[in-house]
């Protein structure tokens, strides 16, 4: 019995020390996502279904990055879906978009010019799906900075996981 119990905490100990700095972690939502250093998460959770799970800040604050977590209709495709959602974003135009793995899974991608705070802002988003769930990783930054921005905002995203 003594044994059990070592061999139970070694494994929660363990599981706790292998928590990677920087990286935001989801039990309930089931994934997680790193950010560079300074960069600030808050949990955003709300009870409309079209709210943010989290929310992140860059430190200059000229960058935002939101994890959405909704119900999704399985069979559709992810192309038309995140046109929705750009159209709820209120973006201007699309401006790039297509097909990249994130977590071993097809994730659809866009830039759009503009958003619901005016055109000088870019939003950049990946939507992928989990089961009957759909995850959509969503930036805004402004359009000016958006060019020396965009690897760094790539990088978070290929740093979504499911758990």
């Amino acid at each position: 019995m003594k044994k059990m119990i070592i061999i139970i905490l070694a494994g929660l100990i363990l599981t706790a020390c292998s928590r990677e700095p920087g990286r935001y972690y989801n039990k309930d939502k089931r994934f997680s996502v790193k950010f560079p250093t300074g960069w600030q998460v808050k949990e955003n959770p709300g009870a409309d279904p079209d709210s943010d799970v989290m929310v992140a800040n860059s430190p200059d604050v000229s960058a935002t990055a939101s994890v959405r977590e909704q119900k999704f209709t399985l069979g559709m495709a992810l192309s038309p879906y995140a046109k929705e959602l750009s159209q709820k974003l209120g973006v201007v135009k699309q401006l790039e978009g297509g097909i990249v793995k994130i977590d071993g899974r097809d994730a659809y991608w866009m830039v759009c010019d503009g958003n619901g705070a005016g055109p000088e802002f870019t939003t950049f988003f990946y939507c992928l799906t989990m089961e009957d769930r759909i995850y959509s990783v969503i930036f805004i930054t402004r359009t000016d900075s958006f060019g020396s921005r965009r690897a760094e905002l790539e990088g978070i995203a290929q740093s979504f996981k499911f758990e």
